[in-house]
């Protein structure tokens, strides 16, 4: 089995400039190291941290018991959701790395088994990245993906990357082909931005429509190509025309607790 430790939450957001209303600074190619090659000490750094044990799996050991066997090179990254589960609810899920979106499970006995995953190769490199996703949600919000992860590295030294979270106002959801749909929700506009992750891991835009309201009480349909600046004004129909092209993917979705 991997020996992993973490190198705890290296938080440099590197934030994908793509210049348009409402979703700029929304495709954040975050790209932290979350764990890396050592000899299964504690989760939580050089301090051991004096929580619930209910809560959360301090000893690496402890917690590889209870995940399975296909995730357990991810054990880094989930012990950092339950260290922000075992904090007090004043916590910054940002010095985390964690997803706004399962905040409100703090307190809960065990709350890592709400969570669940899927193994999906999503950029293309022949290896399976790691969904994250919350198996309480709502109808309207099953398919988010609450956060997302992948490998790099070899059996003798093997490093977790976080590559996004999904937020309270701004959603990832995987549609076939392994096409991201970021849905962002604003004040003046709301955008739907179809992208790809390429092996780097950097987010490839490939379309995106931003929806105005207008003071007359109309509303405008911005459309955009790839990174371009420049956009189009389309009709509600073109709208749904471009929206019906990506479906969403039909994943199963597994516990993150045996």
């Amino acid at each position: 089995m991997k020996n992993i430790k973490i190198i705890f939450l290296i938080m440099a957001l590197a934030v994908i400039a793509l210049c348009f209303v409402g979703c700029k600074d929304k495709t954040q190619n975050n790209n932290e190291i979350v764990s890396g090659d050592v000899n299964n000490e504690l989760i939580s750094g050089d301090e051991e941290v004096k929580v619930d044990e209910e809560l959360i799996y301090e000893e690496y050991e402890e917690l590889i018991e209870i995940i399975p066997e296909e995730i357990q090179a991810y054990g880094g990254a989930i012990n950092s959701i339950g260290l922000f589960f075992g904090e007090s609810s004043e916590a910054d899920p940002g010095d985390y790395g964690v997803s706004t979106l399962i905040t409100d499970k703090k307190g809960l006995a065990n709350p890592l088994a709400t969570l669940g995953y899927v193994l999906v190769d999503v950029n293309g490199d022949e290896n399976d990245e790691f969904l994250i996703y919350d198996m309480n949600a709502e109808e309207s919000m099953k398919n988010v993906i609450v956060s997302l992860y992948t490998l790099s590295g070899d059996e003798q030294e093997t490093e977790v990357y976080h590559v996004l979270n999904s937020y309270n106002t701004d959603i990832y959801e995987l549609c076939e082909n392994n096409v991201l749909r970021l849905s962002t929700m604003g004040e003046e506009v709301n955008a739907t931005l179809y992208c790809k992750i390429d092996e780097s891991l950097k987010i490839i835009p490939i379309e995106r429509i931003e929806v105005f309201s207008n003071e007359d009480g109309t509303i405008s349909n911005v459309h955009y190509v790839g990174e371009s600046e420049e956009g189009t004004t389309i009709s509600n129909e073109e709208v749904n025309n471009i929206n019906n092209k990506y479906v969403l993917k039909n994943v199963t979705i597994s516990s993150i607790i045996k």
